[in-house]
């Protein structure tokens, strides 16, 4: 069983994307179709679908094993709201499908996370005014918490103090 050499080229190209860490179908597929583009010499783009394929069958690409590390990484390194996670996984490539099975599945608990990004921000810059706690609490919903959980977490935290 002979290989096309142009298929193999592509293939270990994507087996080298692979190395730096683990990318969801949209993004291998992106990645594919941009080297092709810059350098069509070497890279042949008909055989995107079968290299992806092939990632699929290898279980190199996964977008539920995909969607649910990324989001386990980001709550703990940088903590986002169920929102903020959906645009990121979104932005990636995943399907919209997986995304509400992962959220459905395991449901977040947006309050402790909440709870986790304010304390920080208060422990660094306090609400010493209303003006500052507005600020603290803005940060907070541009990481994609919602409004009523943030500012119920915020007064919470608030009241404690």
């Amino acid at each position: 069983m002979s290989v096309n050499p142009a298929f193999q080229k592509l293939l270990n190209k994507a087996y080298k994307y692979l190395g730096r860490r683990s990318y969801s179908v949209g993004e291998m597929k992106t990645y594919l179709e941009r080297k092709c583009k810059q350098f069509p010499q070497y890279y042949d783009s008909t055989f995107i679908p079968q290299v992806i394929q092939k990632l699929l069958d290898l279980k190199y690409l996964d977008d539920k094993a995909f969607a649910q590390a990324w989001v386990s990484h980001r709550t703990a390194v940088k903590p986002k709201g169920e929102y903020g996670l959906r645009l990121e996984l979104l932005q990636k490539g995943v399907d919209k499908e997986v995304i509400d099975d992962l959220f459905s599945i395991n449901p977040l608990d947006e309050e402790a996370l909440v709870r986790v990004f304010l304390q920080k921000k208060l422990t660094k810059s306090g609400a010493s005014d209303p003006k500052a706690a507005e600020k603290i609490i803005q940060s907070a919903l541009r990481r994609g918490f919602k409004n009523t959980t943030t500012r119920k977490a915020f007064a919470d935290l608030i009241e404690k103090k």
